[in-house]
């Protein structure tokens, strides 16, 4: 049958925090390593990616936009696509 006990694995030594299974003889058993998350630790990519928006704004790669929201405007502005030339009059 299998059984799970809650522990905490210190280098080679484990120790068991809800109780440990009860055997007087030596016991096989399979440790597996689940990592739990800390409210400071940032998620996957996260650090890296703050790494790079900040190496984006010491390069000044935007200083010459002086209206962001009309820049942001023009990008989204429709544009014709290439290839999609349709005569509506067929």
């Amino acid at each position: 049958m299998k059984q799970v006990f809650k522990a905490i694995l210190h280098g080679d030594r484990v120790e068991w925090l809800d109780g440990a299974p009860e055997s007087d003889d030596p016991i096989q058993v399979y440790v597996s390593v689940t990592e739990v998350k800390r409210d400071d630790d940032p998620e996957p990519g996260q650090k890296s990616m703050v790494e790079l928006f900040q190496a984006l704004a010491d390069s000044g790669a935007f200083a010459d936009i002086e209206d962001p929201v009309a820049w942001q405007r023009e990008q989204r502005k429709d544009r014709p696509l290439p290839g999609r030339d349709i005569d509506v009059d067929r």
